[in-house]
C-alpha cells in the first residue's frame, strides 16, 4: 500500500477534480486572454500626440509648482512619445537650460528647430544657443538656411 496507493489516490482525487474545475479553468483562462487582449490593445491605441500632450500638460503644471525636476522628466516623456516635436523639444531644451546642462539643452534646441523650419523663433534660439556654446560657425550655417 506505500506509496503506489498515494499516488493512486492522488491522481483519482486529481482526475475528479480536474472534471470538476474544467469549467472554472476555462473561464480563469477566457478572462485572463480578453484581460491581456484589452491591455495590449489600449497600449498600442495610445496616440502619440496623446501622450505627448498629456507629459507637457504635466510638465507646465509641475514648472508652475517650481518643480523642476518632475516637470524635466515630464517634457523627456513628452519627447518620448513623439520625437518630431518641436514644441516639446524646444520645453526639453528650456528645463535642460535651466538645470544648466547647456549641452543637452543646445542638442534639443536644435532638433526643436529641425523639427520647425518655419518657425522663426525656433531658428533663432537654436542659434543664440550655439553663440552661447562658442559655436559659431554652427550658429552661421543656421542662420544662412
Amino acid at each position: 500500500m506505500g506509496r503506489n496507493a498515494a499516488c493512486s489516490v492522488r491522481l483519482d482525487t486529481e482526475s475528479q477534480l480536474g472534471s470538476w474545475n474544467m469549467p472554472r479553468l476555462s473561464v480563469v483562462v477566457l478572462v485572463s486572454s480578453l484581460l491581456m487582449a484589452a491591455t495590449l490593445v489600449s497600449g498600442c491605441a495610445a496616440d502619440p500626440a496623446v501622450l505627448r500632450d498629456r507629459h507637457m500638460a504635466k510638465g507646465d503644471a509641475l514648472l508652475g509648482q517650481n518643480k523642476v525636476q518632475e516637470a524635466l522628466l515630464e517634457y523627456r516623456l513628452a519627447v518620448q512619445a513623439d520625437p518630431r516635436s518641436g514644441i516639446a523639444r524646444g520645453k526639453l531644451g528650456d528645463m535642460y537650460l535651466r538645470v544648466n546642462d547647456i549641452e543637452r539643452a543646445i542638442g534639443e534646441y536644435i532638433r526643436a528647430a529641425d523639427a520647425m523650419p518655419e518657425d522663426a523663433s525656433a531658428q533663432v534660439r537654436a542659434g543664440q544657443a550655439l553663440l552661447i556654446a562658442g559655436r559659431f560657425d554652427d550658429a552661421q550655417s543656421r542662420a544662412e538656411k
